[in-house]
C-alpha cells in the first residue's frame, strides 16, 4: 500500500514537471504508458518481460524527450525490486537526450531519479524492518502464551502440593490427637484402678 502512496506522488510530480516542459497528447499518452508499466511491475516483478519492458521505455525516453520525465516513475520498481543489475543506466537516459538540453528543466529528471533511487532503498528497508517487527511481535506473542500456559501449570502444580501439605499435615494432628486421645483412654482405666 505504501508503495501505491509513493508511486501516486511520484507520478503526479512527474505529469507536473512534464507539464512545464510539454503539454500534448503524447505527453498523456506516455504518462499512461509509465502507469502501466508501474502496474505491469506490480503485477509480475519478477517476470523478464516486465524488465524488457522497462527497458524499453528507458530507450523510448531517448527519442521523445518527454519520457524522460517519467523515467523515475517506471524506474522505482527496478531499484525497489532489484529486478536487474543495469538499473544505473536510467540514470543516464536523462542525460543523454538531446531534446531536453535545450531547456532549464533537462536536468530535473537526473535529480528525480537520484531522489527515487533513495526512496526505494528507503521503503525497501522500511518493509523488510516491519516485517522483523512482525516477525518478533509473532514470535515474542508466541512466547508470551508459552509463558502463561507454563505460569498457569506452576499454579496448578502449587495449589496441588498445597493441597497435599495441607492434607498430610491434617492427617499428623489427627494422628497425634488420636495417639494422645488413646494414649489417655488407656491411662484412665489403669489410673483409676490405682486409685482404688
Amino acid at each position: 500500500m505504501r508503495s501505491l502512496q509513493y508511486k501516486g506522488i511520484l507520478g503526479i510530480l512527474c505529469l507536473l514537471l512534464t507539464c512545464q516542459y510539454d503539454i500534448s497528447g503524447k505527453t498523456v499518452f506516455l504518462f499512461l504508458l509509465a502507469v502501466f508499466c508501474f502496474c505491469l511491475t506490480d503485477l509480475g516483478s519478477e517476470k523478464p518481460a516486465t524488465v524488457i519492458f522497462i527497458y524499453a521505455f528507458g530507450i523510448l525516453s531517448l527519442s521523445m524527450p518527454a519520457a524522460c520525465f517519467f523515467l523515475p516513475l517506471v524506474s522505482y520498481d527496478l531499484w525497489r525490486y532489484h529486478l536487474c543489475r543495469w538499473h544505473c543506466l536510467f540514470f543516464f537516459f536523462p542525460l543523454y537526450s538531446p531534446f531536453l538540453h535545450p531547456s532549464p528543466l533537462w536536468f530535473c529528471p537526473f535529480v528525480l531519479c537520484v531522489f527515487v533511487c533513495l526512496a526505494a532503498v528507503y521503503e525497501k528497508k522500511l518493509t523488510t524492518l516491519e516485517e522483523q517487527m512482525h516477525k518478533l511481535m509473532d514470535d515474542s506473542q508466541e512466547v508470551q502464551n508459552l509463558l502463561k500456559e507454563k505460569n498457569q501449570v506452576l499454579l496448578d502444580n502449587q495449589t496441588y502440593h498445597i493441597r497435599v501439605a495441607t492434607l498430610s499435615e491434617r492427617n499428623r494432628i489427627a494422628k497425634e490427637i488420636h495417639d494422645c486421645v488413646g494414649h489417655l483412654l488407656i491411662l484412665l482405666p489403669v489410673t483409676t484402678l490405682s486409685m482404688m
